[in-house]
């Protein structure tokens, strides 16, 4: 897989469907990402948001950085 950012700490692994929701629906950061790139059941999900960026181990949470 590419564009992996293995020097950031990660937010959720892999497959944390329920954490990643229940994350999502208390951001206040929370964008939804094109359509394309959900791969969420759930609307609000950090795995289905612009700033989520693939690690290795996760998805890395981006928002609020330069």
């Amino acid at each position: 897989m590419s564009g992996l950012h293995a020097s950031l700490s990660c937010l959720f692994g892999r497959e944390e469907w329920v954490p990643a929701a229940n994350q999502a629906v208390g951001c206040g950061e929370f964008r939804p990402d094109v359509e394309e790139e959900q791969i969420a059941d759930e609307k609000l999900s950090c795995y289905n948001c612009r700033y989520r960026r693939w690690a290795a181990d996760g998805i890395c949470c981006l928002a609020g950085q330069s």
